[in-house]
């Protein structure tokens, strides 16, 4: 073999490693699109939904209001039903609300950009939906106290605060206008 020509196996070897260089080219472009297109679809949903940030404001709102009450009042709102005084009719209608946002959000694909704050955004909302279920399937006063003291927590007033902390971040980085939620005009004003 002389040094000038090339054998068949290093011509192989030449044209397996430019395949090879192609594909992992190919999926690197490929992962990255995926990821901008979840980043799109992410936005999207971030710009249809209201915001969880108001929603959230709002839940602390409500559940302040009937940790306020008199056993006397909450006693009476048990006996009527979540539904009779408008604390817990806007907890029905944020539940409601982060019930959409759930399906929405399941339905996102996650790509790398995305994994830590989709699963800060989907705990969050989990959680939302688990404090409302705990206050409105309280049977006692006592229940309805523990219910409303679940949001009081340090852990949980620290997971918010960064979940809205990155839900800010995230609008300002994709131009995304706070939205007044569907709340806005009426009597649940933020």
């Amino acid at each position: 073999m002389t040094s000038g020509s090339v054998s068949g196996w290093q011509a192989f070897a030449l044209a397996y490693f430019l395949v090879l260089l192609a594909a992992l080219l190919a999926a690197r472009v490929y992962r990255r699109w995926v990821d901008l297109e979840t980043v799109r679809q992410f936005e999207e949903l971030m710009r249809r939904r209201a915001s969880l940030y108001e929603l959230l404001k709002i839940l602390a709102r409500e559940f302040n209001e009937l940790g306020g009450h008199g056993d006397d009042i909450l006693s009476q709102w048990l006996a009527e039903g979540p539904t009779s005084r408008p604390e817990g009719q806007a907890l029905r209608d944020v539940d409601i609300e982060l019930e959409i946002l759930q399906d929405e959000l399941a339905q996102v694909g996650v790509g790398r950009t995305l994994a830590d704050p989709w699963r800060w955004l989907t705990s969050g909302v989990d959680r939302a939906r688990a404090w409302i279920a705990g206050v409105v399937s309280a049977r006692t006063v006592g229940e309805t106290r523990a219910a409303l003291a679940a949001i009081g927590d340090e852990d949980t007033r620290r997971d918010l605060v960064r979940l809205n902390d990155w839900i800010r971040h995230f609008a300002r980085q994709h131009g995304i206008k706070e939205q007044n939620s569907f709340y806005h005009d009426s009597y649940f004003y933020v």
